[in-house]
């Protein structure tokens, strides 16, 4: 990979990384907002979860085999970033499952929005990736 690609990598990573915080406060904090109409946070919620299921998807099953490849010492960190992951996928799944079509079901996605909150931010928060030689912690 070029200099140049490597950078345009690593920003685009940054980016989305913090899409991902930004997403997730925004869903938490705004559950319980009598303001923020429901059909909004419903449509909030299935974006972020189809968007945050795709990217660590892809990372598990695309990008980790290829930096694996490249450097065999990465791999048992990789397996536990995987693993991080599907934790994530259990609190997709009850965030994906939590009602939101009356005001009563605020509090329930709620704590749910709140929980898959607190594992992204936890997750990037200590997330360091072999990259070319060099450790990267995402923004």
């Amino acid at each position: 990979m070029s200099t140049n690609a490597e950078a345009v990598a690593v920003t685009e990573t940054r980016l989305i990384h913090a899409f991902h915080r930004r997403a997730t406060t925004l869903l938490s904090e705004s559950a319980l907002r009598p303001s923020v109409p429901l059909s909004a946070l419903a449509e909030l919620r299935e974006f972020l979860v189809k968007n945050l299921r795709h990217h660590h998807e892809t990372e598990d099953h695309q990008l980790w085999p290829m930096i694996a490849a490249a450097a065999p010492e990465a791999a048992a960190q990789l397996a536990v970033l995987s693993e991080e992951h599907d934790e994530l996928d259990a609190a997709l799944d009850t965030l994906e499952a939590a009602p939101s079509r009356e005001n009563g079901d605020r509090p329930g996605l709620q704590r749910a929005a709140e929980a898959v909150r607190v594992l992204v931010h936890r997750h990037l928060a200590t997330r360091r990736t072999q990259v070319s030689g060099r450790s990267v912690r995402p923004r």
